[in-house]
């Protein structure tokens, strides 16, 4: 707790940068966030993504992103091209212009059997879905960061428990971001904003909030046997008390995430990498972030302490 200016300056620095890689770098979106069509292919020999794209792009026009999907035979092809028509004829045509950007990698095979063989799944999302899909991946995230407030209101009847707690899972939801945005390009594995990253977002939040909770009910726990005692030393000794299963926990989590990075295959990548931050970052805050700036907003311990210790006897 006495070094709580030095951990708020970092989480503000890291704020700062990852602000400015929103505006500047952005994010890698995935379908579910900038609509189109999305194929997934597998070639009989390994292919160049680049060759591929370049190929494509003679037929879909510019802006066709071709991804390896898996092994390296493997590709994830993602194109906005027609995306605002509608109807089925319109899903064969791009079928078609996809599969003869696609006919050098394939030699002597019919459209037919490419989609019966080559064509491993096909998904299409309308622009207009985008726009209902963002609003509600919001709303859920706002949504769930409410309810956690209350909650640890009514659990611990302070405000300065809830603002901690929400800091808490709001800056690592932050910094999952930010690493998403800085990272993307750079690392050798996709890093997209879909559907699967809103749930990584969310299973973080949960998992933050539990170690917090653990360390907020240990601190109240000594309140109530030590009304008088120092505030300062009475939450440095419950973070300490409680700093062991906060590691212990952690480690075995990271363990199975990591193995799940590892042989999860790409489809889970990026749910994995962004559960490898939310881990590491969610024991920073839960120690570093929501018990000083609950220290600091609930300076006025001493009726609370005296409430809990009547509450015992």
């Amino acid at each position: 707790i006495g070094k709580r200016k030095i951990t708020y300056a970092i989480s503000t620095v890291f704020i700062i940068i990852g602000f400015v890689s929103f505006f500047t770098k952005g994010f890698e979106l995935g379908i579910d966030f900038k609509g189109g069509r999305e194929y997934k292919v597998r070639f009989e020999k390994a292919v160049n993504t680049s060759d591929v794209r370049d190929a494509l792009n003679t037929t879909l026009g510019n802006g066709t992103v071709v991804k390896q999907f898996g092994s390296a035979n493997q590709v994830k092809i993602t194109t906005s091209h027609l995306i605002k028509k509608t109807g089925k004829e319109v899903d064969a045509e791009v079928e078609a212009a996809v599969f003869k950007g696609l006919e050098k990698f394939i030699p002597n095979t019919s459209i037919e059997n490419f989609k019966r063989v080559n064509l491993m799944s096909f998904t299409k999302v309308d622009p207009t879905i985008t726009g209902d899909f963002k609003r509600s991946s919001i709303m859920a995230t706002i949504l769930s960061l409410v309810v956690i407030f209350i909650y640890i209101f009514i659990r611990f009847r302070r405000f300065g428990y809830s603002i901690g707690a929400i800091a808490a899972t709001a800056h690592d939801a932050f910094v999952v971001l930010a690493l998403f945005s800085i990272l993307h390009g750079i690392v050798p594995f996709a890093l997209e904003i879909d559907q699967t990253f809103i749930a990584a977002i969310l299973t973080v939040i949960g998992y933050s909030l539990n170690d917090t909770v653990i360390i907020f009910d240990r601190l109240r726990e000594y309140l109530s046997n030590k009304p008088n005692a120092n505030m300062k030393d009475t939450m440095n000794a419950a973070i300490n008390s409680t700093l062991s299963r906060t590691f212990n926990t952690a480690f075995t989590v990271f363990i199975v995430v990591f193995i799940l990075f590892l042989f999860g295959g790409s489809v889970l990548k990026g749910f994995s990498f962004a559960m490898l931050i939310g881990v590491v970052v969610g024991i920073y805050s839960s120690v570093f972030i929501a018990s000083p700036i609950m220290y600091d907003l609930d300076r006025n311990h001493d009726s609370y302490s005296k409430q809990e210790a009547s509450k015992k006897k």
